[in-house]
């Protein structure tokens, strides 16, 4: 959190938010799948494929 409150104080939120937004998604889902098990739908795979290179 820190990081984004000091990206979006000095730089265009263009960048800031996307790139914040999948870096904050991505422990969430790793964790998920490589701790817990979780085995996402797919339709949850899709969303990831298309999501994870728009930063």
């Amino acid at each position: 959190m820190r990081f984004l409150n000091r990206g979006l104080s000095h730089g265009a939120m263009s960048a800031v938010v996307p790139v914040s937004a999948a870096t904050g998604v991505a422990p969430s889902v790793l964790c998920g799948v490589l701790l817990l098990g979780d085995r996402p739908g797919a339709l949850a795979r899709a969303g990831t494929a298309v999501t994870g290179p728009a930063p």
